[in-house]
């Protein structure tokens, strides 16, 4: 499965599209120790970034200040953004995240070539994009097959 990162703005604001989010004197709400968080650490070279205790808050913290942009997982903004329709996405999200299974590399060649069939096999079956819509997972999708 796949998980993509994104930015909210206020509706109104000057930011429209991922190219403008990193400009000096810009602010940027984003949550504490989390992928997203590393990343954009290491992205961003002019934005202020303001960390939060959990992906959770972010938005809260982004109205109870002047920030100009809020980023996390499309998924929460999805919902925040449902609650505050005042919110707006960037088109384009910042990362890709690649959720994956894994096991131990003591377990062998064989073990980790029945995985990826066994991974495969419910992506074909329209397992996992099934659990996706089942559960209303906003902004995953079903990774390819290269993603194995």
């Amino acid at each position: 499965m796949l998980i993509t990162g994104s930015h909210v703005v206020r509706a109104g604001s000057p930011i429209t599209e991922l190219g403008q989010v990193d400009r000096k004197k810009q602010t940027m709400v984003v949550g504490k120790g989390n992928e997203y968080n590393l990343h954009l650490s290491r992205m961003l070279g002019n934005a202020t970034i303001t960390h939060t205790p959990s992906s959770a808050d972010v938005v809260n913290v982004f109205f109870d200040g002047d920030y100009d942009v809020a980023a996390g997982v499309t998924q929460q903004l999805e919902i925040d953004k449902r609650r505050h329709t005042e919110l707006q996405m960037l088109d384009a999200p910042y990362m890709t995240i690649r959720q994956a299974m894994g096991l131990p590399k003591t377990r062998g060649p064989e073990t980790a070539a029945f995985l990826t069939s066994f991974v495969e096999d419910l992506k074909q079956a329209d397992f996992i994009s099934d659990a996706i819509s089942k559960h209303r997972v906003d902004g995953a999708t079903v990774a390819p097959p290269e993603y194995s």
